[in-house]
């Protein structure tokens, strides 16, 4: 970071990030969520990331589907392709590509390992010019 500037994902982003394995249930899955006041989870598999599960994902394609979420396992409602950003990358970059692909967290990978989350409340609370353009994609969902 520059003298207090933010410029990069790495600035704002969230190093500690909960993951959960794809064979879990859905139900560990919103347990943690709960539990640790999260709204998403990165999906590993042998410690690389492969998918994430959202709120989002869990209402849509668990409840609204009548899945018992005992029974489900994250595999099968995660949102994959992961789509991801360097920590190096612009919080510009970062705005655009969640208003691009309309998604509100971005996994970081810094050689394919996971270093971090940045979301749309992050860069929001961060980064005032870049607020209107991001509350008004989101908005809409």
């Amino acid at each position: 970071m520059v003298r207090g500037m933010v410029t990069s994902v790495e600035d704002v982003m969230t190093p500690a990030v909960k993951t959960i394995e794809r064979h879990a249930s859905v139900l560990e899955a919103t347990r943690i969520m709960e539990d640790m006041l999260l709204g998403a989870l990165v999906v590993v598999e042998r410690s690389r990331a492969v998918g994430i599960i959202t709120e989002r994902d869990v209402i849509h394609r668990v409840v609204n589907a009548c899945l018992d979420p005992k029974r489900t396992a994250v595999e099968e409602v995660m949102s994959s392709p992961l789509i991801t950003i360097s920590p190096d990358a612009s919080i510009e970059m970062a705005a655009q590509m969640m208003i691009d692909r309309r998604i509100k967290k971005l996994p970081v990978l810094r050689q394919g390992r996971l270093v971090g989350i940045i979301t749309a409340t992050d860069i929001v609370r961060e980064v005032p010019h870049l607020r209107e353009k991001i509350l008004a994609t989101f908005k809409k969902l």
